[in-house]
């Protein structure tokens, strides 16, 4: 027979242990304790009822703690599905979402799709490169060159100090070899700052020497471009780099109107604007040349005289016709023959340029001397006869000139 109190403690201990095994925890403490029950020893600690109650509201605690963790825990993951799907849908409608889609369209050639979340990001960032490339690339796909560069040139205009817009630009001439739209813009731009960023794509312009206009000597004229490779032409053609590579000095050694185009390239390869620059060359012309004696009729020899300037050359002949380079060269005083000689001579300067012709008519008669004054209606003779074949001659100088003077 088991004392009193010992039956008590064992019906304590026996209550909580089938409250602990309700529970599934066969290792709660009260359990752990009839294991190490031995009969003499006190049990005194496992049945303190302040103990068990402040076990109890650990255990109760610790649950808690538990559920709140869950709770926390599923909403957590609410938030972040919910943040998630929230994001995705800011990510669909930026800036970024928009050019993404306007690629994924153009890679699936659905162009106007393409155009139009192009256009979309466009208006939600109008200074942000990557939306005006696209959108470019949209409008080559479909052959429209002319409507690709506007989409650059438009941007630039609204926003002509904005480096990533020229960038962009350029990008689009290089792809598509259209390197001397570079300079164009290039040369458009009054901002340093973005000049300086873009040094590498500046090709300068060719500089002359010589200022364009009219001149009465040879002249010479020099080109020049730092560090750039200069080609140019005079035949009235725009240069490109399979014309004329220049070396020296352009040489104007010839009358009349020369225009001189000259490019730049720099390094790049990409032209510089050309430079045009026209030029004309007159060389100054004496007089008509003096020649003694003048037109009329001498009854002794007579020889004619040339005054020739310097730097000049006198070309004669004696049968009416045009002296050119090619007939006689005056070397001094021509003994003139009896009868009629119609003499004509040209001065011919260095430069070629012939002057205006002087013409005579002399008539050597070895008779009685006689003088003839012609105008158109009269005719006074001296001397005791004409023969035929003056009047003859008088006939034909009259129709030819209408005056004859001595």
């Amino acid at each position: 027979m088991l004392p009193g109190s010992f039956r008590q403690r064992m019906s304590v201990i026996l209550a909580e242990d089938r409250k602990c095994t309700s529970q599934k925890q066969r290792g709660c403490s009260v359990r752990k304790s009839w294991m190490k029950y031995r009969p003499g020893e006190s049990m005194r600690r496992e049945t303190d009822p302040v103990q068990r109650r402040n076990e109890n509201s650990r255990n109760e605690k610790k649950q808690l703690v538990r559920r709140r963790r869950k709770v926390l825990l599923i909403l957590f993951l609410v938030l972040l599905i919910f943040g998630a799907a929230f994001g995705y849908f800011l990510y669909q409608n930026s800036y970024v979402g928009k050019v993404a889609k306007g690629y994924d369209a153009l890679q699936m050639k659905e162009y106007q799709t393409a155009e139009k979340y192009f256009k979309h990001a466009i208006g939600k960032n109008a200074q942000r490169a990557e939306a005006y490339s696209g959108l470019a690339e949209t409008y080559m796909e479909q052959d429209e060159g002319d409507e690709a560069e506007s989409v650059f040139l438009s941007a630039i205009a609204s926003y002509p100090s904005n480096e990533e817009l020229y960038r962009a630009a350029i990008s689009f001439y290089e792809e598509t070899k259209q390197l001397d739209k570079i300079s164009e813009i290039l040369e458009d731009c009054d901002d340093e700052s973005v000049l300086s960023s873009l040094k590498a794509y500046v090709s300068t312009e060719p500089v002359f020497s010589l200022d364009d206009g009219k001149y009465s000597e040879v002249q010479e004229v020099t080109l020049s471009a730092s560090g750039e490779t200069i080609y140019y032409t005079t035949d009235g053609t725009n240069p490109t780099s399979s014309s004329t590579k220049y070396t020296e000095p352009i040489l104007l050694n010839e009358e009349g109107k020369t225009q001189i185009k000259a490019i730049a390239y720099n390094k790049k390869k990409i032209p510089s604007l050309v430079v045009s620059k026209t030029y004309e060359i007159e060389f100054p012309v004496a007089d008509a040349p003096v020649v003694t004696p003048s037109t009329g009729q001498y009854s002794t020899a007579t020889q004619i005289s040339i005054t020739v300037p310097e730097g000049y050359t006198a070309y004669y002949t004696t049968d009416g016709s045009t002296p050119t380079t090619e007939s006689s060269l005056y070397t001094g005083p021509i003994e003139m023959p009896e009868g009629q000689t119609l003499f004509s001579t040209v001065l011919v300067g260095k430069t070629g340029k012939m002057t205006q012709i002087t013409k005579r008519i002399i008539f050597i008669s070895r008779s009685k001397s006689w003088l003839i004054f012609l105008d158109k209606h009269f005719v006074k003779m001296q001397g005791d006869f004409l023969t035929k074949m003056s009047l003859v001659f008088v006939h034909y100088l009259t129709k030819k000139n209408g005056s004859f003077v001595v």
